[in-house]
């Protein structure tokens, strides 16, 4: 290396007596013999004398041509950069971010699984509130209707009242007054005289759930077997209305029409 560097020296060197040359090739022979001085001057100035010794660095060859300082320089900001790129300080700065990205994310999911359920629940409100409103609207209209039938039977309109009795059944057989429509049908039939339609219309009293008629039909199952003039039949029927609801009004009227039954020839 070191002759390389002496190498490309001396071409720099010759470079520059050439261009002495070229200027004073018109000179005297004196100006010559000064160029010759001067060149030997100048290889004394670089340390390059006759006894060969290359003293000469290669730092000191770079630094002569001006490469070492902008070597040095382009060092100073490649370190500069790896230092900074790599530095704890960076990369701990990094992760505090990546790590309030990461929550921040984890908020923004938070809070549109909060607005999906909201949604949900509204639409459901929305879904649901004109059915309710619907089905409020035809219990309303149920009740009216059940009070004009009832009206109807009150008037002795017998068979009018049990149609439109069956209308409502027709119409909601589920409804809270549907087991009491089907009693007064039987009472309806029961006014007619007709005992055996009366007792059929009776019996289906039993078939609701939860009625509230159903002492009621108990107590009329005997009736009819006593218009029809079957008195053991009617003692049956009573004697179900004493046993089964023990607690209903009926209870004492059942107990004289038995003792009436008991009593007849």
């Amino acid at each position: 290396m070191r002759r390389e560097y002496r190498n490309l020296l001396i071409a720099v060197v010759i470079v520059f007596a050439g261009s002495l040359i070229l200027s004073g090739c018109a000179t005297t022979g004196q100006n010559y013999n000064n160029s010759s001085d001067e060149m030997a001057n100048i290889d004394d100035l670089l340390g390059l004398g006759e006894s060969g010794d290359e003293t000469i660095g290669e730092d000191d060859v770079l630094q002569m041509l001006g490469i070492a300082e902008e070597a040095a320089i382009d060092s100073e900001f490649e370190q500069l950069g790896t230092s900074e790129a790599g530095s704890p300080a960076v990369e701990s700065e990094v992760q505090q971010l990546e790590v309030q990205q990461n929550q921040l994310d984890a908020q923004t999911r938070n809070l549109q699984d909060r607005i999906s359920e909201q949604e949900q629940k509204i639409a459901s409100l929305q879904t649901n509130t004109p059915a309710s409103q619907a089905s409020q609207a035809q219990s309303s209209a149920f009740s009216s209707q059940y009070q004009n039938a009832l009206q109807t039977y009150r008037s002795r309109h017998y068979q009018s009242a049990i149609q439109q009795f069956e209308g409502l059944l027709a119409q909601n057989s589920r409804h809270s007054l549907s087991d009491n429509a089907q009693y007064w049908i039987g009472e309806s039939y029961y006014g007619l005289g007709n005992y055996q339609k009366a007792i059929t219309a009776f019996e289906k009293v039993f078939t609701f759930s939860n009625s509230n008629k159903d002492d009621a039909a108990q107590l009329k199952l005997g009736l009819c077997y006593m218009k029809l003039n079957d008195p053991a039949k009617a003692r049956q029927e009573l004697q179900k209305l004493i046993d089964n609801y023990p607690t209903s009004e009926s209870v004492s009227l059942a107990r004289r029409l038995l003792s009436q039954i008991q009593s007849a020839p």
